[in-house]
C-alpha cells in the first residue's frame, strides 16, 4: 500500500517526490482521525439524544399506568355491581349511592396515594 512506499525505497516513485508522499500521507491520516473523532462525537450526542427521548417516554408511561390504576379500581367495583344477581344492587338508592361512594373514595384515595409518591 502508499504505507509501504513511503517508508520503503521504491523504483516506481522518484526520490525527489518521496517527501510530498510522506506529506499527503500525513495530511490523509489526519483527516481520517478527524473523521473518527467527529463520528465519536455524533455517536455520544445521538446516544444522549436517545436517552433524553427515553426518559420522556417513561415519564409518559408512569403516568399513564398510574391512571390505569386508577381506572382499574373503578372498573373492579363496576364489574362487581354489574354481575347478575337475584335482587339488583342498584333496584334499591341506597345500595347505588353507596356503591357511587365506594368507587369515587377509592379512586380519590388511589389519586391522592400516586400524588404523594410524586407518581402524578
Amino acid at each position: 500500500g502508499i504505507h509501504g512506499w513511503i517508508h520503503e525505497r521504491n523504483s516506481i516513485l522518484p526520490e525527489e517526490s518521496e517527501m510530498y508522499f510522506r506529506d499527503v500521507h500525513d495530511h490523509l491520516y489526519r483527516v481520517s482521525e478527524e473523521a473518527n473523532s467527529y463520528r465519536d462525537l455524533l455517536t455520544a450526542a445521538l446516544d444522549s439524544y436517545l436517552s433524553s427521548v427515553s426518559n420522556d417516554m417513561n415519564q409518559v408511561m408512569k403516568v399513564l399506568t398510574s391512571v390505569a390504576t386508577v381506572l382499574l379500581v373503578l372498573t373492579l367495583f363496576t364489574g362487581f355491581f354489574g354481575m347478575n344477581f337475584q335482587a339488583l344492587p342498584f333496584d334499591n338508592i341506597d345500595v347505588f349511592l353507596g356503591g357511587m361512594a365506594l368507587m369515587i373514595a377509592s379512586a380519590v384515595l388511589v389519586t391522592f396515594y400516586f400524588k404523594r409518591r410524586g407518581w402524578l
